[in-house]
Formats: structure tokens, sequence, C-alpha cells
């Protein structure tokens, strides 16, 4: 009788072996490579939101001709020679209004602090806390007026 060359099953059931450890293992390191993926895609959504919010908040605030706050200090008003751009400060967002288009910033806004020009409604100062993605920033915006526009709002 002849003798095949084969494999015995000892070897077959070794090679199962290091195989299923060998997916294991790639599985693993694929989970742990998805979840950083993922961690660091919220962290830069995060942060490219604040760097929106903030350069868009900012240019706006020192662009306008005069910027008012409701009584509340909870919305702020950027008066432009032909438009009206409003801020709304809630707990988890800022949501900024021109015109018909509404942008909504999520950066959680906090500790609203609003200065105003000496005997007048004119706000010179915003600063609030905001935080993107875990880090806590302080954004302070400040603004100078000039002659023209304070005269302009003494003798409405």
């Amino acid at each position: 009788m002849k003798r095949l060359k084969a494999f015995t099953l000892t070897e077959l059931i070794i090679v199962m072996i290091i195989t299923i450890i060998t997916l294991a293992t790639i599985y693993t390191v694929y989970l742990l490579v998805k979840k950083q993926y993922v961690k660091e895609s919220d962290k830069s959504t995060a942060l490219n939101n604040y760097l929106l919010f903030k350069n868009t908040f900012t240019t706006d605030f020192n662009n306008a001709d005069s910027v008012i706050s409701t009584a509340e200090k909870q919305s702020l008003f950027c008066y432009f020679d032909s438009a009206v751009i409003s801020y709304a400060f809630s707990e988890k967002s800022v949501t900024r209004q021109l015109n018909n288009q509404t942008d909504s910033f999520y950066v959680f806004p906090g500790n609203l602090q609003i200065g105003t020009v000496e005997n007048s409604d004119l706000i010179n100062q915003v600063s609030f806390t905001v935080v993107a993605y875990k880090d806590t920033t302080m954004l302070i915006c400040r603004k100078h007026y000039d002659a023209a526009s304070l005269i302009k709002v003494k003798f409405k």
C-alpha cells in the first residue's frame, strides 16, 4: 500500500489556531484605529466649528457700524448700513441670523459678559467662554467706535 503525503490532523489544528490568533490581532488593531479615527474626527470637527465661529463673530463684531444687546443680554445685534446680523446665545450653541439665513455654531458658550460705551447702549466689549472638544477658551472681542458713530448715537 502506497502512503500519500498529507498534513496530519495536529498540523491542521495548529495552523487554524495560528490563523485565528492572527485574525483576532488584526481585528483588534482595526477596532483601535477606527476608535482613534472617530475621536480625532470629532475633535477636528469641533475645532473647525470653533475657528469658523471665532472668525465669523469677530469679523461681524469689528466691522459692524454699531453693536447693541437685548435687555436680557442673550442676543447681540450687529448693525451695518444694509443689514442686521443677530447672534443668539443659548446653553449649547450660538445662532447667527442674517436675513433668512441661519447658522448654528455648537461651541457651548458660557459666562457671557458685555461691556458698553459710557452713557449709551453701544457694546464695545464682549467676552465669554467657549468649549471646543473639552478645551475651554475665553473669547474676548473689543470694538472701537469712531467719533462720528458716537456722536450719531448721542444725538439720536
